[in-house]
């Protein structure tokens, strides 16, 4: 993405969406939600931006892992608890938030973002390093049986 997005001068109204602007999957994702997060307040911008990386104190070359979401009080969430800001703030999408304060619920949606954010660049084209595992017939392992 080579959108040039310049520091704000005025915090939006519910803050800032930063996500990695080299991932295919990520930007896929926040070009699908622009307009939702936009209407309800947040502006977006890829993590590797100038301002954004000084302003987080993250590398731009460094690994990226979570999308970042900026309150405007400066207040900085991450991954399952970033996405939760968002949804807290969007009236039909607030049963999610409700929903993860029930006692573990928390675990498992961070647990299933650092699944998805930790094989998002193959859900675009696929992972070529992985092979797939061999397949066997359960009647072949049926008939070998003593």
């Amino acid at each position: 993405m080579n959108k040039a997005i310049s520091p704000p001068t005025v915090p939006p109204a519910q803050g800032w969406v930063f996500y990695d602007g080299q991932c295919l999957f990520c930007i896929r994702v926040m070009d699908s939600f622009r307009g939702l997060l936009h209407q309800h307040g947040f502006e977006l911008a890829p993590l590797q931006t100038q301002w954004v990386s000084a302003r987080l104190g993250v590398s731009p070359h460094g690994p990226l892992n979570e999308l970042l979401v900026m309150l405007p009080d400066g207040k900085v969430f991450g991954g399952a608890d970033g996405i939760l800001q968002i949804v807290r703030r969007v009236w039909w999408a607030w049963p999610m938030f409700a929903l993860a304060q029930i006692p573990g619920a928390i675990l498992l949606l961070r647990a299933i973002y650092r699944r998805i954010a930790a094989n998002r660049h193959c859900l675009i084209k696929g992972c070529p390093a992985k092979k797939p595992l061999p397949r066997r017939h359960i009647t072949t392992t049926f008939f070998e049986m003593p």
